[in-house]
């Protein structure tokens, strides 16, 4: 075993055993799951039972949650096992008890028994889910006994509802049932279970006529059941698998029963697929029907491929996995891939072609007996009467092509040999010219006439070159060596060159079909948007299969829209439609070739992914043997899943666009709705409060009063004014691509606007201004760069000081126009610098009284891209930030909106 080589499988069977192996004793605990079909069969039980079992083996064994449910023989077993304590926790006024990890992670024991492995646990614990727990006690080295019912595990949770009716809300994930060192499965009958729960051995009394009238029916129950065993089952399937290829087994392990039907172009295999189906049924076993792809498969007539299609879709349509393979020895490819698959029976016809001629090379069956091994090989009778003997002249007709090339081809070197013994050319070239010819031979007709050629050219040689002419003697014995090197040395040239032959057509073949899915593949892939994948697709599909192919893409909403659009050669044809639509609904091929609608004359295939049908395939057919072959017809499948495959991966791309889009709008309109209507609120209550003492009639109010009043009144007023403006400003900015209308403006007048215009709101604040050159001018719209400083020293009053200054520096150079705005506050929190021209960010302030939606810097920034220039921020050494921003003399074309992608407020 040791001298034989691993096939890839073996390999990495052998290397994840080892991984898994290497991984539970350095790194992670075992665990070991007591698994059930519903409560009370016993789970709980049966894991007490175990863990009194290692205690006695000495082993440190400790309890960290157990759920006795009442029952007396549970609690009974507790007794003489340590029992963590329990965490409790309060949730809506109740105590509940929890397993404490921390608890079990510092007693840290060999084994911790933790019941109900689909437990959620409550608000405010570690975890939400008790599997998690067990998770991280294995990761700490500590062996876990635990237990679960099948309805909990997560791929089942659907199964499980439509059978009970009953949604399970505590699910397990998969990968814990598979990483479990053990399964136990802990069994009891249906009816043992139900007397168990009448007599209050499973529910306090008051819960058991509860149970028996939903989940605990005995039809419920039953089906179960059944998923438990075959989940167990499944699981020790894949055991002994990996245990297998892990050993490099070289024969099947017959654990469970599977078939193989050897299917080829005979009428006889129609009766070997049914018989096969019929044994599988009555084993209860899997079966596949395989096809080995050899040279000689190009060479068949057309009857003979359309029948080898016919017969792989009879398989198909039975149930049957279909195989194809590709290789030069029918047998060896047979026996491996049935070894591969741990076959354990192989189904193949007896067709009655006995060999006649010495020459003949042993059956298929007969070679198959002979290595088969440990598989069984059943024989079946294929073919009688009329239809045996038209096959069998077909296959004699098929068996003798080819001996005229090599008639031809030993006549024309008998002739050359003849020259070269007239020129007195010695006999040794004379053999050399034979090998050449046997060499042709090889390479051109099928192995048996290769070795027919082997003999024949020997005997031409000794007859007409060797003395006595034109007899089989030899007057010198020596010659008898040569006749037998000869025979040896054409025998193995013969056998070579068909097997290199043989192996290089095969191989270009694989090639061919490799290429063509690499090339799908990457068309495929170069396209974001679903649509453009039809034209793409159907050009591959017409340049590989030589056909006219159209591609009809079903939409977002599941609806079949625009069929065959553009594809002229399906144009208004309102029957071919018509099947498009049947394939889209019932997800099975119709047309030509087919069962369904075949008087049609394209072949319309389903594209199938993951989450359905997303459209049909179309092709049109000159004529249906284009594509008769079953490699032809697997690699347009595997095409097919391709385009499926490409078309779901757009669309959940969209999906997941589209849905980023959604949320981000929802973010924004929540965000805007939380600022805005604290914003408004504020001012028009100061506006409403004030404006309500103004219209008492009854009080009479000073005159100071009164004007402090309308100054609120003004104030409040101007500052919703603002906020309406910016977010105008900022529909304006993110609604659509804007131009603005630039032209030269004194940069000193338009500070002193904004200064005056901020003077009431900046409440005495010292705001200077520095401008180099004094008559310097600027290229921008002086509207909306007097917004863009309104709101930078309106920023710079709101989060500096009441008494520090704040200092404007403006300047021109060749490259264009440069402000600062420079307070003397606390600055901007370190990682910020970028983040504060977002929409809705605001920053932190001294001032209880600091208000702002978060819009202000968001404009600033909105604005100056549209100006073609950019706006920064940074912190000064000294204390206080630095907003800086910069306008380019340069015009700008129309340009979009710093918030590009973003939808409309």
């Amino acid at each position: 075993m040791d001298g034989e080589r691993l096939n890839p499988e073996q390999a990495l069977a052998r290397l994840k055993s080892s991984e898994t192996s290497l991984e539970s004793e350095h790194h992670s605990g075992k665990l070991t799951i007591f698994f059930g079909y519903a409560a009370g069969v016993g789970k709980t039980f049966s894991m007490l039972k175990a863990a009194h079992r290692q205690k006695d083996f000495g082993i440190d064994v400790v309890i960290g949650y157990v759920e006795p449910h009442g029952r007396s023989e549970t609690e009974s077993l507790l007794s003489g096992l340590e029992v963590l304590p329990t965490c409790g926790v309060q949730y809506h006024e109740v105590t509940l008890q929890e397993f404490d990890i921390d608890a079990a992670l510092a007693r840290k024991p060999g084994i911790i028994a933790v019941d109900e492995l689909a437990h959620s646990n409550a608000p405010g614990m570690r975890h939400t889910k008790r599997w998690q727990d067990i998770d991280e006690l294995l990761s700490y080295g500590i062996d876990v006994y635990t237990t679960v019912n099948v309805q909990h595990i997560e791929s089942l949770n659907d199964i499980i509802s439509q059978i009970t009716g009953v949604v399970v809300r505590e699910t397990v994930p998969d990968e814990i049932l598979a990483r479990a060192e053990e399964v136990i499965l802990v069994d009891i009958t249906p009816d043992d279970l139900l007397q168990r729960l009448s007599d209050g051995k499973v529910y306090i009394p008051e819960q058991v006529q509860r149970a028996l009238l939903s989940f605990f029916k005995k039809e419920n129950l039953l089906a179960l059941r059944e998923l438990s065993l075959r989940t167990t089952a499944e699981r020790v399937h894949d055991d002994v698998e990996t245990a297998r290829f892990g050993l490099a087994a070289s024969q099947p392990w017959n654990t469970a029963e599977r078939l193989l039907v050897c299917v080829g172009p005979s009428p006889g295999s129609r009766k070997l697929i049914r018989s096969t189906k019929r044994l599988a049924d009555l084993l209860r076993a899997r079966w596949l029907a395989v096809h080995v792809d050899t040279t000689s498969s190009d060479s068949l007539p057309v009857s003979d491929k359309q029948r080898l299609v016919d017969n792989l879709q009879l398989a198909e349509s039975l149930g049957a996995e279909i195989v194809t393979l590709s290789g030069a020895d029918v047998v060896e490819e047979i026996l491996d891939y049935a070894k591969k698959r741990n076959v354990t029976k192989v189904v193949v016809g007896k067709t009655g072609l006995n060999r006649s001629t010495f020459y003949s090379r042993p059956s298929l069956s007969e070679r198959l007996i002979r290595s088969s091994s440990a598989i069984d090989i059943y024989m079946i009778q294929g073919l009688e009467g009329p239809e045996k003997d038209a096959f069998k002249g077909r296959q004699l007709k098929i068996f003798t092509s080819g001996w005229s090339l090599m008639l031809l081809t030993l006549f024309l070197t008998s002739c050359l040999a003849w020259l070269f013994q007239v020129y007195s050319i010695g006999p040794a070239n004379i053999v050399m010219l034979y090998l050449a010819a046997v060499v042709f031979i090889a390479s051109r007709c099928r192995p048996v006439i290769a070795v027919i050629s082997s003999f024949l050219s020997v005997l031409l040689f000794d007859v007409f070159f060797i003395k006595p002419y034109l007899s089989v003697g030899v007057e010198d014995t020596q010659y008898l060596f040569t006749f037998i090197v000869m025979l040896g040395v054409s025998l193995l040239v013969a056998r070579l060159t068909g097997k290199n032959r043989s192996q290089a057509e095969i191989s270009r073949r694989n090639e061919r079909r490799l290429e063509s899915l690499y090339h799908l593949n990457q068309a495929l892939t170069g396209f974001s948007d679903t649509k453009s994948i039809g034209p793409v697709a159907e050009n591959v599909i017409q340049e590989l299969f030589g056909v006219q192919a159209a591609i009809s893409i079903a939409d977002a909403n599941g609806r079949l829209h625009d069929v065959c659009s553009h594809s002229a050669a399906f144009a208004s044809d309102t029957k071919e439609f018509a099947a498009i639509f049947w394939v889209y609904e019932n997800g099975k091929k119709a047309g030509v070739g087919t069962d369904t609608l075949p008087e049609r004359q394209a072949l319309h295939l389903p594209l199938v992914a993951t989450s359905g049908i997303v459209g049909v395939l179309s092709l049109k057919l000159n004529n249906p043997s284009q594509i008769s072959l079953p490699e032809t017809r697997q690699l347009l499948d595997t095409c097919c899943k391709q385009i499926a495959l490409a078309i779901e991966r757009n669309r959940l791309r969209e999906n997941v666009q589209n849905s980023h889009v959604l949320a981000e709008t929802e973010r924004m309109r929540s965000a805007l709705l939380s600022s805005v209507s604290h914003d408004l609120k504020t001012p028009l209550s100061a506006i409403t409060g004030a404006s309500s003492s103004l219209l008492e009639i009854d009080v009479r109010l000073p005159e100071e009063t009164r004007l402090e009043l309308l100054e609120t009144i003004h104030d409040e007023s101007e500052r919703l004014s603002r906020l309406v403006d910016n977010i105008l400003h900022m529909t304006r900015l993110t609604s659509s691509t804007i131009e603005i209308t630039r032209d030269w403006y004194p940069i000193d007048e338009v500070i002193g606007t904004v200064l005056s215009r901020v003077a009431r709101l900046s409440k005495g604040r010292c705001i200077t201004a520095e401008i180099h050159p004094d008559n310097a001018i600027g290229y921008f719209n002086a509207s909306l760069l007097e917004q863009v400083m309104e709101n930078l020293i309106d920023n710079a009053v709101k989060y500096s000081p009441s008494d520090s200054p704040i200092k404007i520096i403006a300047k021109t150079d060749n490259n264009g126009l440069k402000i600062e705005v420079i307070d003397s506050g606390k600055g901007l929190p370190p990682g910020e610098e970028q983040t504060i021209f977002e929409k809705f960010v605001r920053g932190t302030s001294e001032k209880s009284d600091t208000r702002g939606t978060g819009l202000g810097l968001a404009i600033c920034k909105g604005i100056l891209k549209a100006h073609g220039g950019v706006i920064s921020a940074h912190n000064r050494p000294e204390g206080g930030a630095v907003f800086k921003l910069t306008i380019p003399f340069s015009t700008p074309s129309t340009l979009c909106s710093i918030c590009e992608g973003d939808d409309i407020i």
